[in-house]
């Protein structure tokens, strides 16, 4: 477990995330606001599924 979190904006571009998450290793990325209001978290589902819908449209 890292202690460290992997913070994001909703306008971060998501290859930018995903790769991030990939080098290091993260399970997700905390998505703030620009206030740091916590919005959400990204996960590694949430990429995978974006992965098997551009696979599946191709």
């Amino acid at each position: 477990m890292t202690p460290e979190h992997y913070t994001v904006t909703p306008d971060s571009p998501l290859w930018e995330v995903a790769k991030h998450m990939a080098r290091e290793k993260f399970g997700c990325a905390v998505v703030a606001a620009e206030d740091g209001s916590v919005i959400g978290l990204f996960t590694t589902t949430d990429a995978l599924r974006v992965l098997a819908n551009l696979v599946e449209d191709n």
